[in-house]
């Protein structure tokens, strides 16, 4: 939320879980495929991941929401998503798409762009990665060698006219 509190809530009762104090705007927001774990982008230039682990009908423990791991970066982030293996990617305003793991700050991979990143997306198996550039082009990437996919990229539509 703009005010930099994230609200969790229980989808099966619809019932408010806790709240995070993020500092900052957050902007997104992903869960973790497998683990109890909420990464969320948090302005100017960070990604945040907290513990959100609960049981229903409990307190919540100490430890639910506080920061496990800050990923700080060099420009704005705009968006995130999570590959099924767990590490997630971040698109970048320095034309960087990265690639972390929960355990280490530092981006196991790169993908470079020509202008800043303003989306990101996985297939389902967490082979392919697609960026939205600011260049108005849609790239997908193969995740294991780093290229893209396609000999061109994806040019966007022109506008519509009515």
């Amino acid at each position: 939320a703009a005010d930099g509190t994230v609200r969790v809530f229980n989808l099966n009762d619809n019932k408010l879980v806790g709240t995070i104090t993020a500092g900052a705007s957050v902007t997104a927001l992903a869960f973790h495929p497998t683990a109890n774990t909420l990464i969320g982008v948090v302005k100017p230039q960070t990604a945040i991941a907290w513990g959100v682990n609960f049981t229903a009908g409990q307190p919540l423990p100490p430890e639910w929401g506080r920061p496990i791991q800050t990923y700080p970066h060099p420009a704005g982030v705009n968006a995130l998503g999570f590959l099924g293996d767990g590490q997630f990617i971040t698109a970048t305003a320095d034309k960087q798409a990265r690639r972390f793991r929960i355990a280490s700050e530092n981006p196991v991979k790169q993908f470079q762009h020509p202008n800043l990143v303003d989306a990101v997306a996985f297939d389902p198996a967490g082979n392919f990665l697609a960026t939205g550039c600011h260049d108005g082009n849609l790239r997908i990437w193969d995740i294991a060698k780093g290229q893209t996919t396609l000999d061109e990229v994806l040019r966007a539509a022109p506008p519509f006219n009515a």
